[in-house]
C-alpha cells in the first residue's frame, strides 16, 4: 500500500495549484492537510485566502486571524490580513497588520509598500 503524502508535499501543491487560480482545489487540499494536522498554520491560512478569492470575507478574516493567533511569526499571515482590512475599508486596522509584519520581518519589502499605499490613502505624509 503506498504512503499518503507528506503533509509538506500537500501543503506545497496546494500552494502551487492557488497561485495558478485555482482556487476550489487548493482549498480541498488545505481541507485534507487539517484532517491530517490540524493546527497546520499554513492550511489554516490559505484556507482563509481561499475563502476570501470566494467572496467569503467573514470565514477568511476568521481564518487568517486563526493562524496569526496560532503562529504570529510569520510576516506573510499578517500582511495579508492587512490586504483583506485594506480592501473591507479598515485602513487604520490593516496598517496595523503591516507594521506587525515589518516587526516580525524588517526587511520584507513588500510589507513596507503595503504599509506605504494604506497610510496614503488614510491621508497619513
Amino acid at each position: 500500500m503506498a504512503e499518503p503524502p507528506r503533509i509538506g508535499a500537500l501543503v506545497d501543491g496546494a500552494l502551487r495549484v492557488h497561485r495558478q487560480g485555482r482556487v476550489d482545489e487548493a482549498a480541498a487540499i488545505y481541507r485534507q492537510v487539517l484532517e491530517r494536522e490540524p493546527g497546520n498554520t499554513i492550511a489554516i491560512h490559505y484556507l482563509g485566502m481561499a475563502a476570501w478569492h470566494r467572496g467569503d470575507i467573514a470565514a477568511a478574516e476568521t481564518q487568517m486571524r486563526a493562524s496569526i493567533d496560532a503562529d504570529g511569526s510569520v510576516p506573510d499571515f499578517h500582511n495579508n490580513l492587512g490586504l483583506l482590512l485594506r480592501d473591507t475599508g479598515r485602513v487604520d486596522a490593516a496598517i496595523a497588520c503591516y507594521r506587525q509584519a515589518l516587526t516580525v520581518d524588517p526587511e520584507w519589502i513588500e510589507a513596507f509598500s503595503n504599509l506605504g499605499l494604506a497610510l496614503e490613502s488614510a491621508g497619513r505624509f
